[in-house]
């Protein structure tokens, strides 16, 4: 090589730490969706405009004025927009459409109008499924939709409703809606507790696999339960005798792509319940 140059790939070169910046202005946007969707959280309701804000960041990267906006950055902007395409296209569902329709935090967005209605068609499908072979539930859960939109009639007028909207998590705030709107109801309140990612089922599989080992591969159903149930309870209840422990009632999820008012905040429980695959193990107390 000649020693009238340097080598491009010596971390002592310019190039090299700048080539890092520009990877981690990439990959930050992604790591805080991944860190905000890898929980137990219902953020079904989130995910289509959190996804869509992605996008948006990735493309504002390359901007003019932007220091990724001049060679060689901007030639690597097609292959990370198409990037984050192809992963939503694999990954859409008409879950997420359904649950941007059905988010109160949502109200003010034409939801019904993007990419062509493809959030409308998402409801509509769910809808469906939901009230399967029953047209007139459908008929009245879509007419329902369209009174919940408008945030008119007896039942979606109130004003102390509007208000909750920006406190309580979407599901929550569905929970409230009793004795009106019940078909649509039915529909956003199974939409809008999903989680939007398998975590906690790696994590349950996780307890399992710790406590049925090669070695103990010949446990009953029953005793499997009983054990995981009681290694998972007995570090959780380790973890709560630390003088330094501390667990919030209700925490709230915050997110650059979003505003305070647009994301709602997450309730979790004081008592933390631990899920298997056969029961539900619930926390004793001290």
């Amino acid at each position: 090589m000649d020693s009238g140059h340097e080598d491009s790939d010596d971390e002592t070169d310019g190039s090299f730490w700048e080539g890092i910046r520009f990877v981690a202005a990439v990959f930050e946007p992604c790591y805080k969706l991944m860190r905000l969707t890898d929980s137990s959280a219902p953020l079904m309701g989130k995910f289509y405009k959190l996804m869509s804000n992605l996008g948006g960041d990735l493309e504002d990267l390359f901007a003019d004025g932007s220091p990724w906006s001049k060679a060689p950055w901007v030639e690597h902007k097609e292959e990370i927009v198409e990037g984050h395409t192809k992963r939503w296209d694999y990954m859409h569902c008409r879950y997420h459409a359904a649950g941007y329709a059905l988010d109160p935090n949502f109200l003010l967005e034409d939801v019904n109008a993007v990419n062509n209605g493809e959030v409308f068609a998402g409801l509509t499908a769910v809808i469906e499924k939901v009230h399967h072979g029953n047209s007139t539930a459908q008929a009245l859960a879509l007419q329902q939709y369209v009174e919940f939109r408008a945030q008119r009639g007896k039942v979606f007028e109130m004003s102390s409703l509007q208000a909750a909207a920006k406190t309580l998590a979407a599901h929550e705030w569905w929970q409230m809606i009793a004795g009106g709107a019940s078909e649509l109801r039915k529909v956003a309140m199974r939409v809008l507790s999903q989680t939007s990612s398998a975590s906690a089922c790696e994590r349950n599989w996780s307890a399992f696999a710790a406590v049925q080992t090669p070695v103990r591969n010949r446990l009953s159903s029953e005793n499997l339960n009983s054990l995981v149930y009681l290694r998972s309870n007995l570090r959780l209840q380790q973890k709560r005798k630390d003088p330094k422990f501390a667990e919030k009632v209700a925490q709230w999820v915050a997110t650059s792509g979003l505003d305070d008012e647009s994301l709602q905040h997450v309730e979790e429980s004081e008592s933390v319940a631990v899920t298997t695959s056969f029961q539900a193990v619930v926390v004793v107390d001290e």
